[in-house]
């Protein structure tokens, strides 16, 4: 399926994390999770579009300290029609998202595509997340590195996520400028966009957009996996140190979310423009100018002539090679197109060992008989 990974709505799967374990208990369910001095907006529902590893459990650990009425678990991920006044999306974009928000708050956060991308496959991989649909053989390699795990997964996870099921299931190298264009028109229908990078800038935005104080961005990013992580070995030293600088400097898994860095770097736009509303009216200049300007002059002109030869290059050599996964292949099964959206989401990213079974019948294109049966079993070479 055309996005990369997101974090499927398997709730069970977020069990293992139980991030948000005390929010509901801590909240007045009459309280509003949005102050403002417009009584229209006061006591505003909010949803929250969640980008797989880009700082979602953050946002739900402020929700709960500003008393929002919220899923107690789960990372605060829960059904939009809920009667939560806090719901978060760790999914594609939703179907018909903007008329089921509709009268709510909407606000996303982004973070750097390359840090993402690593924090994500050292998840995935450290839970045994690996995809299903993801040929045995390639399985087994995919939780070596971060380039590894990418070449058998979609391509610019987050623009494929905020795309929307329009971008699903189009082949790895076949997303074009339209779709980078219709993952900004979603960014621009949003409230409010952070970024990971300068959360601890975004207090004054939030209190401004929902009077929420701000004991968390003072804190900076708060990582969900460093407690689990901690004193770990195995995978988890994949996180930090020589694993972590190759995925910096990895050009192959810059190719591979080159739309992703354009999108971040619109989000960066829109952040600073934001914050630059906030100093209006400050008597000395504002300090972020000229990098404001940069970015939105960059966005004008669209993508430079380097990029558009990237983009070629990749669209190309992506044809050429197909890819080792049906969820990103030219030809992606017919199954996956008459799914619901969350049920695609759960085969094309992850899924539970004990679930794979069920997905035994779309691996033909890809897989031996027979693999997916030992993958179901936990054997997917971890």
């Amino acid at each position: 399926m055309g996005r990369p990974r997101f974090v499927p709505c398997v709730l069970v799967t977020f069990a293992l994390l139980s991030l948000c374990t005390s929010a509901g208990g801590n909240a007045d369910v009459n309280r509003p999770c949005v102050q403002s001095d417009d009584p229209s907006k006061t006591g505003q529902r909010v949803f929250f579009l969640h980008v797989h590893k880009a700082g979602g459990t953050t946002i739900c650990h402020l929700a709960q300290e500003n008393g929002c009425y919220l899923f107690p678990d789960y990372n605060c991920n829960v059904g939009i029609e809920t009667g939560y006044r806090f719901v978060a999306e760790e999914n594609l974009l939703p179907d018909n998202l903007w008329a089921r928000t509709e009268g709510m708050l909407r606000f996303t956060m982004l973070r750097e595509p390359i840090a993402r991308a690593h924090s994500h496959f050292v998840f995935e991989c450290e839970f045994k997340l690996i995809p299903p649909t993801i040929e045995s053989a390639a399985a087994a390699k995919a939780c070596t590195s971060a380039e590894a795990y990418w070449e058998v997964n979609p391509d610019n996870f987050v623009t494929r996520q905020l795309c929307g099921k329009a971008c699903a299931f189009k082949p790895r190298g076949a997303l074009e400028m339209a779709d980078l264009q219709l993952a900004k028109d979603t960014l621009d229908r949003m409230d409010l966009v952070l970024i990971v990078e300068r959360f601890a800038e975004a207090g004054g935005l939030l209190n401004r957009t929902l009077r929420w104080t701000d004991p968390l961005p003072a804190r900076g990013h708060q990582n969900s996996m460093a407690n689990l992580l901690r004193n770990k070995g195995g995978v988890a030293n994949l996180a930090r140190g020589p694993a972590l600088k190759a995925s910096q400097e990895s050009a192959r898994l810059r190719e591979l979310h080159l739309l992703d860095s354009m999108l971040y770097d619109y989000a960066r736009a829109r952040f600073l423009r934001d914050l630059r509303s906030l100093a209006a009216g400050t008597a000395a200049g504002w300090e972020h100018e000229t990098e404001l300007q940069e970015l939105e002059a960059a966005a004008a002109e669209g993508p430079s002539a380097e990029q558009q030869r990237a983009l070629e290059a990749f669209a190309a050599a992506s044809a050429a090679q197909g890819c080792r996964n049906p969820c990103c292949a030219a030809q992606p099964p017919a199954e996956l197109g008459a799914m619901p959206t969350p049920m695609v989401v759960e085969i094309c990213n992850h899924s539970l060992p004990d679930e794979a079974r069920r997905f035994a019948p779309l691996h033909g294109s890809c897989e031996r008989s027979g693999d997916a049966g030992a993958r179901a079993e936990g054997g997917r070479g971890y």
